[in-house]
């Protein structure tokens, strides 16, 4: 005979008081941080889905979170906010006049995503120029890595808009001047997206995403750089007896219009 037990769940996490400046909605997703006093945050304020979003940054100081200004590079003149959106994915902190952030924006003459990345020196976050990708199709930073001031990756994906109508893995470094496109190659021909990025040193760098078919289930993408290049490393498959789930092949845009 089965007998029901309940146990007391403890955590070794705590609950803790952070601002929600937005009326309408705010999300963090990402954090990084240098010690018990030193923190950043980093998301987004959305009153319609991805409309209106503005990016939102935190910091912690050891004793509170506190909301810190930020520049939205999507929120350009002649746009109204219900046509605009600015998101950041990502965050990492090397010192506390040196804090970077990605995403992506987009703006009422373009309903394409764009990369952005934001660096705060000390004071104020500033809009840092990102490569001009051969494609204007989607695009996105989702994850950031940092060595020191001149030695950042970024990943993300974009859409190639002359090849097909379909995501490329995208890689770029910062090297201490510029942020510069670095060549990674893509699991398939269908859809690669980079989700996150970490590593050792600047000659042993992981990313790891998901690549997508038609009808086909979705699969694990990996890929390392050795300090020269990018290379797909393969994954194991999912544990036999469990069905992956199928999807179609994702488009990466933002909400319809107010």
């Amino acid at each position: 005979m089965l007998t029901s037990v309940s146990f007391a769940q403890t955590s070794i996490f705590n609950i803790q008081s952070s601002p929600s400046p937005n009326v309408q909605g705010n999300t963090l997703n990402a954090v990084a941080a240098l010690s018990s006093t030193e923190a950043w945050a980093a998301g987004y304020m959305n009153d319609n889905n991805l409309n209106d979003s503005r990016t939102l940054t935190m910091h912690w100081d050891g004793t509170r979170w506190k909301t810190v200004l930020s520049p939205n590079p999507g929120s350009t003149p002649g746009c109204n906010n219900s046509n605009t959106g600015n998101v950041l994915n990502a965050v990492a902190e090397i010192a506390q006049n040196d804090v970077w952030a990605v995403g992506f924006a987009f703006t009422c003459t373009s309903a394409n995503l764009r990369p952005i990345a934001l660096h705060f020196d000390g004071t104020r976050w500033n809009v840092v120029p990102t490569p001009r990708l051969r494609s204007t199709g989607n695009a996105a930073l989702n994850g950031i890595l940092a060595f020191a001031s001149n030695d950042i990756y970024a990943v993300g994906s974009y859409v190639d808009y002359q090849s097909g109508y379909y995501y490329e893995a995208l890689t770029e470094h910062w090297d201490g001047t510029a942020w510069k496109l670095v060549p990674s190659p893509n699991g398939n021909s269908t859809g690669n997206v980079l989700w996150g990025v970490s590593g050792t040193s600047g000659t042993d760098i992981w990313a790891v995403g998901d690549k997508v078919a038609p009808n086909l289930p979705v699969e694990t993408l990996v890929e390392h750089f050795d300090g020269t290049a990018w290379s797909v490393v393969p994954a194991a498959p999912p544990p036999s007896g469990r069905r992956p789930r199928r999807f179609s092949v994702p488009v990466q845009r933002r909400s319809q219009r107010k």
